[in-house]
């Protein structure tokens, strides 16, 4: 007999306006999000990370990458906290 699987739910939900968002972003926040999650991580396989512009630009990208990302975490937390209390 196999392991139950543990039921994970998604992330995203589709809004009003039927697009695809990040719970607790909005749609233009989902996308901004995204684009940097993407960008870091190209950038973090690259060797040109120096005391640079690009660097200070990465910087801050990852600044708000981060500010995105807590919001995104804040809101799943209570998403999740709210979906318990319902099922138990």
């Amino acid at each position: 007999m196999s392991a139950p699987l543990h039921f994970s739910p998604r992330r995203y939900y589709v809004d009003n306006s039927g697009q695809r968002v990040l719970v607790g972003l909005t749609f233009d926040e989902t996308d901004e999000f995204e684009k940097l999650d993407d960008r870091l991580g190209r950038d973090k396989h690259s060797d040109h990370l120096g005391e640079n512009p690009e660097a200070a630009l990465s910087r801050c990208a990852e600044q708000r990458w981060q500010e995105l990302y807590a919001k995104h975490e804040a809101a799943w937390k209570t998403w999740l906290n709210n979906a318990s209390s319902i099922s138990d």
